[in-house]
């Protein structure tokens, strides 16, 4: 396998678990916030459970990353080759930020709209599952 391959691949699964770390976390904080009925088991046993399996996930992509980058810069040192581009690398740059800004700012505002969504849907259900069960 390519060792690049193996970085950029061990550094999506880093920012993949940081950001569903990160997103995790402001569901908690809204449903723990707001009192909303999402979960019918004990959100915080499942919130620890959660973030453990996902921190540890991260810390084992993490390790990975530095071991392929470590492997790839003595290559590199050893071999004699250039860096790419810098323009090619500047537009990278841009894109991956763009992306991340909307990742960071977007997502968390729709998912707490989807959250307040389905709390008010199932609090609907509840009432008219209790009012046909009172006029049975």
């Amino acid at each position: 396998m390519n060792l690049e391959f193996l970085r950029n691949l061990s550094h999506k699964f880093i920012v993949a678990g940081l950001l569903a770390l990160y997103y995790w976390s402001i569901v908690f904080i809204v449903i723990t916030g707001f009192g909303l009925k999402v979960f019918k088991q004990r959100l915080t046993e499942l919130f620890l459970i959660s973030v453990l399996g996902i921190s540890v996930i991260i810390i084992g992509c993490f390790l990975l990353n530095i071991l392929t980058n470590l492997t790839i810069i003595a290559d590199s040192i050893k071999v004699g080759e250039s860096v790419k581009d810098k323009d090619v690398l500047k537009q990278n740059i841009q894109k991956q930020r763009y992306t991340y800004y909307g990742s960071v700012f977007l997502l968390p505002s729709l998912l707490v709209s989807f959250l307040f969504l389905g709390d008010y849907l199932t609090l609907n259900k509840k009432e008219i599952y209790w009012s046909e069960t009172l006029l049975n």
